[in-house]
């Protein structure tokens, strides 16, 4: 059974639930997960949002039980604070360690949400840019030792 792919926004009905076929992203992302680096071309139609078979795209609520992160960042934006600039930074740490082959693509997510849940107890709301940098630099730094231990 082919899973529907998960996408934003709402349809001229306002209604929450769409459907979206054209690109399944979950075959998508396990395309690129799985073939790194010698990716080639995808397999996947261009598509152009101008032509009159994309005028009916919809979409559904996104499944953040499968996009684990997806779900986090919502989160983070709503405790605010310092936990955006936190998960981004464990992000980009994470990530990098990936790209590096250093890391599989599943301990991305473990160590994001690790990272978060240590700092969620510190956070605290600042217009402060050096707060931020601040935070930021630290859990990236706090990123980088749990992916090394």
């Amino acid at each position: 059974m082919r899973r529907r792919s998960k996408g934003f926004g709402r349809a001229d009905d306002n209604s929450p639930e769409q459907d979206f076929d054209l690109v399944d992203l979950v075959d998508l992302v396990g395309y690129y997960a799985n073939y790194y680096p010698e990716r080639g071309d995808i397999l996947v139609e261009k598509f152009d949002p101008f032509e009159a078979r994309s005028s009916n795209l919809t979409f559904e609520k996104c499944d953040t039980d499968v996009f684990g992160l997806l779900g986090l960042a919502y989160e983070a934006g709503r405790e605010r604070g310092i936990m955006p600039a936190v998960m981004n930074s464990a992000n980009e740490a994470s990530v990098a360690a990936f790209l590096e082959e250093k890391i599989g693509f599943l301990d991305i997510e473990r160590t994001v949400k690790k990272v978060y849940e240590e700092f969620l107890p510190r956070n605290f709301r600042t217009d402060s840019l050096d707060d931020i940098l601040g935070f930021s630099n630290e859990a990236f730094r706090r990123a980088g030792e749990i992916l090394n231990k």
